[in-house]
């Protein structure tokens, strides 16, 4: 509501947990799945379903990660100093490296999983790293020696990896969202989930544009950042959509929806094909997990 979300955005929530919300006009009604074949169905239990607070007939899926932000924030005192100028750093040299099609083969084979805290779903607790589908301790830990590069390659690793897997696990949900009421562009259709078109980033995180650059590519939609003259992106959001709730049932003057999104950050398509051939595996070692 605060955020004059129509069909076709999701609100994705980067704050102390991350969340994603849906339009659905079905309640829990699970759809055939052109992301992951074999979506597991416990999955299904990380997902909530709410009452759309203004069309009668519409519900919002929500799904609802506990490690967000200070997930992120952990591994960059592990990794980066302590600092979001050389976290965004080393993820941007991360993404670059994978636009460029620099070392594909190896430095794509990485998945890892920062549950600092223990988790919604899965239901457990750890940091879990792998290596071509293979459980390791930290990556480039068989290399014989610990050099300066590749103690660099280990840093944007860890960081590009946690982002990916937020991300991951909140486009692999989003799979599950059984509306198909929405419009695209020709150059997303093929690549973005069913019934996404665009996302609108909100909470502390959102105003970190590397953040939503890789968000914009693992979903293949555009990412614009809420909020008005702030400079925290989406501050105040509750208070507005309450206000605008309260306008539109009580009969009062009618309140501007201009909301300042700027720019909109847009998706590196060819990364958003990598990012889904990687959803079978992610989902397979996410499941793995709870073993």
């Amino acid at each position: 509501m605060a955020l004059k979300a129509e069909q076709g955005d999701a609100v994705v929530s980067l704050g102390t947990s991350d969340t994603l919300l849906l339009y659905t006009d079905n309640h829990g009604q699970s759809t055939d799945s052109t992301d992951v074949s074999h979506q597991a169905a416990e999955a299904k239990l990380s997902l909530g379903y709410l009452c759309h607070p203004v069309d009668p007939n519409g519900f919002l899926m929500l799904y609802c990660a506990k490690n967000g932000s200070l997930a992120r924030e952990r591994v960059r005192d592990l990794y980066a100093d302590g600092k979001w100028e050389t976290f965004n750093k080393y993820l941007t040299e991360a993404i670059d490296l994978q636009s460029g099609g620099k070392d594909k083969q190896n430095e794509r084979s990485k998945l890892g999983f920062y549950f600092f805290d223990r988790e919604i779903w899965p239901a457990v607790q750890g940091v879990y790293r792998f290596e071509g589908g293979v459980p390791v301790d930290e990556f480039y830990s068989k290399q014989e020696e610990t050099t300066d590069e590749l103690d660099h390659l280990k840093k944007q690793a860890n960081i590009l990896c946690i982002c990916e897997a937020q991300f991951l696990a909140m486009r692999s949900r989003s799979s599950q969202n059984p509306s198909s009421s929405s419009s695209f562009s020709s150059k997303t259709e093929s690549l973005s989930p069913s019934g996404i078109s665009r996302i609108l980033a909100t909470g502390g995180a959102a105003s970190n544009s590397v953040l939503l650059r890789l968000l914009a590519n693992v979903f293949g939609v555009p990412v614009v950042s809420t909020g008005g003259d702030n400079d925290q992106k989406g501050a105040g959001s509750a208070a507005w959509g309450a206000a605008r709730k309260a306008c539109q049932f009580g009969g009062g003057t009618s309140i501007g929806d201009d909301q300042n999104y700027g720019n909109a950050i847009q998706p590196d398509l060819e990364q958003t094909r990598h990012y889904i051939s990687l959803l079978p595996q992610f989902t397979e070692l996410e499941q793995s997990l709870l073993s």
